[in-house]
């Protein structure tokens, strides 16, 4: 949600510093009370003996998606253009 937040607000040239820093402090609140509790009822979903495969699993794709992701948004930014105010 904070995301697309962001992404309207680039889109329509709304954009200011101060929001995005807002954005990032509310980005950092909303991780620091969701992955501790997702983390927890791991164990709930995949059992005991799954644990371990299911932690590196999700180690997995969480960084896989931090390298891929960027990528596919400089692809996106060049293939696209960038339409945003400040460009």
């Amino acid at each position: 949600m904070l995301a697309l937040v962001l992404g309207v607000l680039t889109a329509t040239g709304a954009v200011r510093v101060w929001m995005v820093f807002v954005l990032a402090g509310l980005n950092g609140t909303v991780n620091a009370l969701d992955n501790p509790s997702r983390q927890a009822f791991v164990i709930e979903m995949v059992g005991p003996e799954d644990l371990a495969n299911a932690v590196g699993l999700n180690s997995v794709i969480v960084n896989a998606s931090r390298v891929v992701g960027p990528a596919l948004a400089g692809l996106l930014i060049v293939s696209v253009g960038c339409r945003c105010a400040s460009c």
